[in-house]
C-alpha cells in the first residue's frame, strides 16, 4: 500500500499479512468523506485490486461513533452553479458503480476471497 502523505491523514491504510485496513479518520466529523477521502478509498481499491495477496479488505470509522455519516455536506459550498451539484452527482455514480461491481461477491477479483466491513470498533476476529 502507498506511503501516507498528509493529504492521506483522513485515511490510514494499513496492512498486516493479506489484510488490508482502511480507517476513515475524521471522528470529529463521524468520519463524513471529504473529497480526498474519496479519492484516497477509490486509490486503496485499485490497489488492492492490482494484489492478489490482499484476501481481506476491512473498512473501519475512526472515534467509536460513526462508521461514515456520509459525504461531508460543508464541501458542498464550493459549489458555484447548478451543474457543479448535478457533475457531483454523475462522478459518484459512476465510482460507487465501479466500487459496488469491483466488491460484488461475484465479481472476478472477490470470487473465493473473503471480504469485510467492520463497525467503529476493532473486528473480534477474522478468519481466513
Amino acid at each position: 500500500m502507498a506511503t501516507e502523505t498528509p493529504d492521506q491523514s483522513e485515511v490510514l491504510v494499513t496492512r498486516d499479512g493479506p489484510v488490508v485496513t482502511l480507517t476513515f479518520n475524521r471522528p470529529e466529523a463521524r468520519n463524513a468523506l471529504t473529497w480526498n477521502m474519496y479519492e484516497r478509498l477509490y486509490q486503496t481499491c485499485e490497489e488492492i485490486d492490482a494484489d492478489d495477496s490482499v484476501r481481506v479488505f476491512v473498512l473501519r470509522g475512526a472515534g467509536g461513533k460513526a462508521f461514515v455519516a456520509g459525504t461531508d455536506i460543508g464541501q458542498f459550498k464550493s459549489f458555484k452553479t447548478a451543474e457543479d451539484g448535478i457533475q457531483y452527482e454523475r462522478d459518484g455514480d459512476g465510482e460507487l458503480a465501479g466500487w459496488s461491481a469491483w466488491a460484488s461477491p461475484s465479481s472476478p477479483r472477490s470470487r473465493g476471497s473473503p471480504w469485510a466491513a467492520a463497525s467503529p470498533s476493532p473486528p473480534s476476529a477474522i478468519s481466513e
